[in-house]
């Protein structure tokens, strides 16, 4: 891909973008923007009615149920999107017969831990219901979710296969059909039943979502001549410890954190209003992430040929152009939002309109996520997804507290928390980020 950089460019930068990593990273980066530009503009959409037919206080219960169905999703996945995402992007070229063990693998466990957590929550709806949302009228809701988890887990694997055959003009096809499922399903559920609608919609595109991220990922293993084969999966189980456990548990503080906040959120006086709030923040903040979440979905199979090539040049400019690239991509999307952030917020409803400050706040903090979306992939790519974990962690800690101690400012205080605690993290990832190149180069050094 030839670009054409003005001349007062420096010719590093120059580099940069004309480099065959960004070649890649944008041609993938292309389609995989365009699919999640529409989910996002489904889900986006999907919020606008559901907040309508709602109600503020019923469209906050809707935001408690995505969170639960967020967080439990981690362990009924198991991280195994990213796990298949990454060994198919190694093997399917080099090793047919290991990138088969390894979905194979992947599929059997992410449909055992799909049961398992479906189980779980028809078991423990009440307890969660009641003593943990202190919301029973939910409890038929929560056990009904663990169906969609079990959807959620098998459609990541194959969502997997995709991203790691870097077939991302199919991948950002199947994206846009079950988007485009997901709105009409929860919407027409909503009309029709309010919130028990919605959650049997959730069912109802979870499964029709299974079936064509299953039929996509059968197109991309007869292209391979890649058959699974179930009788060899426990060959490959101990990337599940070297690989999936780290990433799982990186998951569940991202998402286990998210809940807690969000529970000491709905628990608090006028909480299920705040949490409507709260919620629509979220769904509108979220655009600010569309270019660096478009990213940061084909980086990982991009990233992993780049570390793999060793040189330390060519990973060190990898990383300085994605950085750059996502701040670039993220910031005038944040301004934009800060400037029009009441009139965005009316679009859920008048009750939403006065409340804009709680955006600007999410905005704030949602760019500073952006900047750094990649800093999961990268950490995986050298297989040190402990460091990406040991800063959610800290990032968690933080943001727990302080929304305890933030909680009378109510939605307001929730978003502060968040910025400070993102600020923070992106200060340990930066650090961390430097550590990696010094120890890169000096490793090279030292075999020369």
């Amino acid at each position: 891909m030839n670009l054409k950089i003005p001349n007062a460019i420096p010719d590093y930068i120059k580099n940069l973008f004309r480099s065959d990593f960004f070649s890649r990273l944008f041609r993938g980066g292309l389609w995989m923007g365009i699919g999640i530009f529409f989910v996002k503009f489904w889900s986006f959409l999907t919020s606008v009615v559901l907040a309508r037919l709602l109600g503020t206080a019923q469209f906050g219960i809707y935001g408690i149920i995505i969170i639960a169905y967020s967080t439990f999703g981690v362990f009924a996945g198991l991280a195994l999107a990213v796990t298949v995402g990454k060994f198919f992007s190694d093997f399917h070229k080099s090793d047919k017969q290991r990138a088969a063990d390894i979905v194979s693998l992947a599929l059997i466990a992410s449909i055992c831990s799909g049961i398992l957590t479906c189980i779980l929550l028809l078991l423990f709806r009440d307890i969660i219901a009641i003593n943990v949302l202190m919301c029973p009228q939910l409890s038929n809701e929560i056990g009904k979710i663990g169906i969609t988890l079990l959807f959620f887990a098998i459609s990541g694997v194959f969502s997997g296969i995709l991203l790691g055959a870097e077939n991302f003009k199919l991948a950002a096809i199947v994206m846009i059909i079950t988007g485009l499922l997901d709105f009409l399903s929860k919407s027409l559920g909503a009309w029709y039943g309010g919130i028990p609608g919605v959650v049997w919609g959730m069912i109802i595109g979870g499964a029709l979502s299974v079936l064509f991220y299953c039929l996509a990922s059968l197109k991309i293993l007869r292209t391979y001549k890649i058959s699974l084969q179930f009788g060899r999966i426990f060959k490959e189980i101990k990337i599940l410890k070297e690989f999936t456990c780290p990433a799982l548990l990186d998951g569940i503080f991202v998402w286990g954190g998210m809940f807690v906040v969000r529970v000491i959120l709905f628990r608090s006086v006028d909480g299920e209003i705040q949490t409507g709030y709260l919620t629509a923040c979220m769904q509108l903040a979220i655009v600010i992430l569309f270019l660096p979440q478009m990213l940061s979905r084909v980086l990982l199979p991009i990233m992993s040929t780049t570390v793999a090539s060793g040189n330390y040049g060519t990973i060190r400019n990898a990383i300085f152009t994605t950085f750059i690239s996502f701040v670039l991509l993220a910031l005038p999307i944040a301004i934009g939002v800060a400037i029009f952030s009441p009139w965005l917020m009316s679009l859920f409803g008048k009750d939403f309109g006065p409340h804009y400050n709680v955006l600007l706040i999410i905005a704030l903090d949602t760019f500073l996520l952006s900047c750094f979306t990649f800093f999961p992939s990268l950490m995986q790519s050298f297989k040190l997804p402990w460091v990406s974990f040991s800063c959610q962690l800290l990032f968690f800690a933080i943001y727990i507290a302080l929304s305890f101690a933030l909680l009378k400012y109510q939605a307001f205080g929730i978003g502060l928390a968040g910025a400070i605690a993102r600020f923070i993290y992106c200060i340990f990832a930066s650090l961390s980020i430097i550590w990696l190149l010094h120890k890169k180069r000096n490793t090279i050094q030292v075999h020369e």
